[in-house]
């Protein structure tokens, strides 16, 4: 389970204009059967390595952003009050996808070279993080940025 602390901004006040600034925990984990989604959906149940290799080859942004989206779709959740639950809801999801936390999060993949490549492996199983071990690649990762970053013109993605 990966704990996240996110500073985010809530709606402005329509008769003040000023946003209330949070900070909050959110938690992300992936069980064994949304992390085997995951990767037969985007073809690295063996070698996630070589995902992320292909969509730098390709230049396939639309997968990388999807990808992103779906790792944090199906890792996100809210701790039970019993400390033995993670609570994957629909509600739960909308909950956090309608808010500047979540564009923070999204965005913050992006920016930070390594942050996309800290958090896959935090949400991992730790079966499987066992498993693969180290044998991602943080390079991949980062050459995609930068080929986004140059494709849209700018130094932030």
């Amino acid at each position: 389970m990966l704990k996240k602390v996110i500073k985010y901004n809530g709606l402005e006040d329509p008769d003040t204009g000023k946003a209330v600034e949070y900070e909050q925990d959110f938690y992300f984990h992936l069980s064994e059967d949304r992390y085997a989604k995951i990767a037969a959906t985007y073809q690295f149940l063996e070698n996630p390595d070589a995902f992320f290799d292909r969509v730098v080859a390709e230049n396939d942004y639309r997968v990388s952003f999807d990808f992103i989206e779906e790792l944090v779709h199906q890792s996100y959740g809210v701790r039970g009050e019993d400390g033995k639950s993670f609570i994957q809801s629909d509600r739960v999801w909308e909950n956090f996808r309608y808010t500047d936390a979540y564009s923070k999060l999204i965005t913050s993949f992006f920016s930070d070279e390594t942050s996309l490549m800290n958090f896959f492996q935090g949400v991992m199983p730790a079966k499987i993080r066992n498993e693969i071990g180290n044998a991602l690649d943080p390079q991949a990762i980062e050459k995609a940025q930068n080929k986004a970053r140059r494709t849209l013109g700018t130094s932030e993605v």
